[in-house]
């Protein structure tokens, strides 16, 4: 397997308040030619999501989503 190397300081960013994410592959309003994925795994973001807030219902198709709590916890 081919190794691709995307460092974090690299990745694109978008701060709107309550959410402050970082893309490591071309999402939102980051685009790059060069990160468009790796085989099926077509996103990769880091949310800080603030506290109270989140993502209201909206729907993913064809698609596992991956959350991991590193501080705080859900309700």
């Amino acid at each position: 397997m081919q190794h691709i190397i995307h460092r974090a300081a690299d990745r694109g960013i978008k701060d709107i308040g309550w959410l402050k994410s970082q893309f490591s592959f071309s999402f939102s309003n980051y685009y790059h030619p060069g990160k468009q994925g790796f085989g099926l795994l077509k996103v990769f973001n880091d949310d800080v999501v603030q506290a109270g807030g989140g993502f209201g219902l909206h729907p993913h198709m064809n698609m596992e989503i991956i959350s991991v709590m590193l501080q705080g916890k859900m309700n």
